[in-house]
């Protein structure tokens, strides 16, 4: 009977022991886990702090084409008042002489 009792107690510390190693290697990976997803989070933020930064200059781009078409229209209807006034400048005393020369008769 003792060596059963040797066998069974060589069966447990080599059951113990396999235990040990399986949760030494479980404990690893898991660090290895913790360790991709601190990495990932990581990745996350820069990237997003990225895009951040991305988004602001592509709408300081967009504030300077808007304000640039702004400007142009402006330049534009100040364009069409000049040509008006430039028009007038020139029908409105032929217009004035002709209307004059046909009352005069």
């Amino acid at each position: 009977m003792d060596s059963n009792v040797i066998k069974i107690l060589d069966d447990h510390e080599g059951r113990i022991r396999r235990l040990e190693e399986q949760s030494t290697a479980t404990m690893i990976r898991l660090a290895n886990i913790e360790k991709g997803q601190a990495e990932l989070k990581n990745t996350i933020y820069e990237t997003a702090k990225d895009n951040q930064e991305l988004m602001k200059q592509m709408m300081g781009q967009m504030s300077a084409v808007t304000e640039r078409l702004l400007q142009a229209q402006e330049k534009n209807s100040k364009n069409v008042w000049d040509l008006l006034f430039k028009i007038w400048a020139v029908i409105g005393p032929a217009l004035g002489a002709g209307l004059g020369y046909l009352f005069k008769k």
